[in-house]
């Protein structure tokens, strides 16, 4: 099972359906219904659900799976650095009793986040959620400049 957070109108979706096996279990949460309704028209056949990634247990439940430990991986492109202390807490403690163990959660964030209380309070609640968090090293072509962090359960 694979989840993606904040797919807003799909560009790194694009890229995740191709690689996707036939049996697998995909959907997206996408909490702005704008985007979502960009998304289903670029992407009808693939589920989308309309709701905060930190209802991610619910919404395993509605496609028959556990809300623990039923997922495989998580692939995010939430912008942590603008939310606030609650949310960013919320949707990890969601992505991180999803995951099974040793699944990973993926999420880009850029350089200028880290500057931001929120993106440094991110960076720094991210161990008490994943056992190993590692950051990859920044993509200057990038615009704006960019980083990817890899968290394990």
């Amino acid at each position: 099972t694979y989840v993606e957070f904040g797919p807003g109108d799909g560009v790194v979706t694009q890229y995740i359906s191709k690689r996707l096996h036939p049996t697998s279990t995909f959907f997206a949460i996408e909490a702005n219904p704008q985007m979502a309704s960009e998304f289903r028209a670029k992407f009808p056949g693939l589920t989308l659900h309309v709701a905060s990634a930190a209802d991610l247990g619910s919404i395993c439940v509605t496609h028959g799976l556990s809300s623990e430990s039923s997922v495989d991986a998580i692939i995010s492109g939430l912008p942590w650095a603008v939310f606030d202390t609650e949310l960013q807490k919320s949707i990890l403690l969601a992505a991180s009793k999803a995951l099974k163990p040793g699944g990973q959660m993926v999420t880009f964030a850029y350089n200028v986040g880290t500057y931001l209380s929120a993106g440094k309070r991110f960076a720094t609640t991210l161990p008490q959620y994943f056992s190993t968090v590692e950051r990859s090293r920044t993509v200057w072509k990038n615009i704006p400049p960019a980083f990817v962090y890899r968290c394990t359960k």
